[in-house]
């Protein structure tokens, strides 16, 4: 056998060996449905196709290499030298053993798996230390001025094999020693997943479920949430409201500062309350405030922003004058939005005021670094009114928008707690991790909004029709099975506190409301020659795809066609306040925990109403509840109205979405509550 070909076998398997394995494991990591599978909809699906295809490239580049030096014939990349036969298995390795490292590196900074990672990361250094030591000293001493004329004479392109070259091969462990020394790996920093980039950290500006554990964080009202969802004080040390519900008077906090130390007076919720109500302004939480006297006149430019009802008593002394009473206003103040935002800073950098290093909080943390696109770091406010209760130092948020990702960082421990679990994970975390899956109640509805202004869903057969056919048992234990209620109302059990009167149709079996439905539509003019036929939007995610689909088969039974169509989140939320559609599945969070927040939905006025329903009677009804002071009184009253709105079935609830959680067993604190899951509520036991 070829000397040649000897050496080659003993020396190339550095490249060959380490590939081989490495892309085993890549492969079983991404692409098993025993571990994590990945789909066509997420960036390292093709990511893998690609990597995969250049493995295949490299593998078939190894085997040509010994061939070619079996022959004893020169390699196509190589000089035509004297020394070609007995070099190319050390020019070779080079780049070979680069584009692996680097292959793996954006596998570890895309995908995060660091074992993986970790283990080409040692076999590198070891590789690149004993080439520099042994192997290169040893060609020198062998071949002589022979070796340094085919070094000399390596394409640039093929990477010249220099005396220094271990040492450059060593640099480019960089970007693996960055990684590998990520932040937030310490006992004393919680490191949680969000789902998306934030567009800022203006808390009158931003809106979703993503932004509220990052903004209730930095931001702090008059008024915040215990762990079990209570409101209890915030920057307010007391609170009074007059006889008739209407003027409220708040007492600040003396030693309420914000993060550069300077004092939090009432005229800050002044500015505040006034720039986020401004037409001009373009703040997305208005609607938090339209309680307040003149708020929705004024929203909508019919009123000078000086005409709201807010008042700075006195600098500690805040006076809230509402358009009547509003039990509910408490809770809503307890809101992210409704926090004050520091007007000294605001005028000084305008719109760059929440930039790091300009950024100033009033909440338990505060801005200390943002990576764009990798995380966000907050450390404790030292001026915070109650700094001495705050037990976790540092809290990084990291912006992972495939929930896949978010899960497999999790469970590599790089993350301490996440949010928005793949679907069909949740049963398999439920038994292999029961103490850290957490679900949380839903007070969020999932419901199919019907534009009642339209022919014939102006009906309200028809309408009741398309409720009776959906089998919402299925929907919730077959389909979603993530914990989710089944929904007969607007309101969810979690904000009433505890279960309803359930309507006399939940009661009988799905083919006795089918045959219920049946005789509707009849009754309304449709049956088999002319069937009910409308087009259903709904979004494009894979949960809501999987949703329609399973309401077009319960209509089907029923005799109705219904012809599926998606639409971004923009442009269904376009048509839906334009009420440019005929049916379309919506979700909708509580902004305060009041079912008043709900009764938006229906409210003849509301601007949340996208179905057009309007009943002077429930108008009526729900003004004279907001006149009720005592919580039982009113509580009782609601119900009967949310009972009388549901006989109209002006929208069809579907199921009240939980929330899932997967929660490091060293955060300590963690409440299945409804409330915000707020940092400084929690502690760390232990290291990560």
């Amino acid at each position: 056998m070829n000397k040649e070909l000897i050496k080659a076998i003993f020396i190339l398997p550095g490249s060959a060996l380490v590939f081989i394995p490495g892309a085993i494991l890549w492969l079983a990591a991404n692409f098993s449905n025993a571990i994590l599978p990945a789909g066509p909809s997420e960036p390292r699906f093709y990511i893998g196709i690609f990597i995969g295809v250049s493995g295949l490239a490299m593998a078939v580049w190894t085997v040509r290499l010994f061939v070619t030096v079996g022959k004893g014939t020169p390699a196509p990349w190589a000089p035509p030298k004297k020394l070609v036969v007995r070099g190319p298995y050390r020019h070779t390795r080079n780049p070979m053993i680069t584009a692996v490292i680097w292959m793996i590196g954006a596998e570890a900074l895309l995908v995060g798996s660091w074992p993986l990672a970790a283990w080409m990361l040692v076999f590198y250094i070891v590789n690149a230390i004993y080439f520099w030591r042994v192997e290169e000293p040893g060609l020198e001493r062998r071949f002589g001025e022979g070796y340094r004329r085919y070094k000399a004479n390596v394409p640039r392109w093929g990477l010249r094999v220099r005396p220094w070259d271990g040492p450059l091969r060593l640099l480019l462990l960089a970007p693996l020693a960055f990684l590998l020394a990520a932040p937030g790996l310490h006992a004393d920093v919680l490191r949680r997943g969000t789902n998306d980039e934030l567009p800022t950290f203006d808390p009158q500006y931003i809106v979703g479920n993503s932004a509220g554990a990052i903004m209730y964080d930095l931001f702090e009202g008059l008024v915040s949430r215990s762990p079990d969802g209570t409101p209890v004080l915030g920057i307010a040390e007391s609170w009074s409201v007059s006889e008739d519900g209407t003027v409220y008077t708040f007492r600040l906090k003396s030693n309420a500062k914000w993060s550069d130390g300077q004092a939090i007076t009432a005229g800050d919720f002044v500015y505040s309350y006034k720039r986020m109500l401004d037409p001009q302004s373009g703040t997305r939480g208005a609607s938090a405030l339209f309680p307040v006297l003149n708020a929705t006149s004024i929203s909508l430019g019919d009123k000078p922003v000086d005409s709201l009802g807010v008042k700075a008593v006195d600098p500690l002394t805040l006076e809230i004058t509402l358009e009547g009473p509003a039990p509910y206003f408490i809770s809503l103040l307890a809101s992210y939005s409704n926090a004050p935002v520091p007007s000294h800073v605001i005028e000084k950098y305008g719109r760059k005021w929440t930039q790091p290093g300009n950024m100033v909080t009033n909440g338990a943390y505060m801005v200390n670094e943002v990576v764009t696109n990798t995380y966000y770091r907050l450390v404790r406010n030292p001026h915070y009114h109650s700094a001495d209760q705050v037990s976790i130092d540092e809290v990084i948020y990291y912006p992972v928008p495939s929930t896949t990702t978010s899960l497999k960082r999790y469970l590599a421990g790089e993350l301490d707690v996440i949010l928005n679990i793949p679907l069909n994970q949740y049963e398999n975390l439920r038994k292999t991790r029961p103490e850290e899956f957490r679900i949380t109640p839903g007070i969020g509805l999932g419901y199919l909004s019907i534009n009642n202004t339209l022919p014939p869903f102006d009906d309200v057969r028809v309408r009741k029709a398309l409720s009776l056919s959906i089998d919402r048992e299925v929907i919730v234990e077959k389909l979603l099975k993530t914990g989710d209620e089944p929904a007969h109302s607007v309101v969810p059990t979690a904000i009433w506190g505890s279960s309803g009167e359930l309507p006399a149709y939940s009661g009988q079996t799905q083919e006795q409301r089918l045959a219920q439905a049946r005789s509707l539509l009849n009754e309304a003019g449709f049956n088999t020659n002319n069937p009910l036929k409308f087009t259903f939007l709904f979004s494009p995610l894979e949960r809501d795809r999987r949703l329609a689909v399973a309401y077009r088969s319960m209509w089907q039974q029923a005799g109705v066609e219904a012809e599926l169509e998606t639409a971004g989140m923009r442009a269904l939320m376009k048509k839906a306040a334009a009420r440019e559609y005929q049916v379309m599945r919506l979700t909708y969070y509580a902004i305060f925990y009041d079912p008043v927040s709900f009764f938006a939905l229906i409210k003849g006025d509301s601007f949340r109403n996208y179905s057009g329903y309007s009943n002077a009677d429930i108008n009526r009804r729900l003004a004279i509840a907001d006149t009720i002071r005592s919580d039982d009184e009113r509580t009782a009253y609601l119900r009967e109205i949310e009972q009388r709105v549901m006989q109209d079935f002006p929208v069809i609830p579907s199921h009240f979405q939980s929330r899932a959680f997967l929660v490091n067993k060293r955060v300590k604190g963690w409440t299945n509550s409804t409330a915000p899951k707020m940092a400084k509520d929690l502690e760390l036991d232990g290291g990560p």
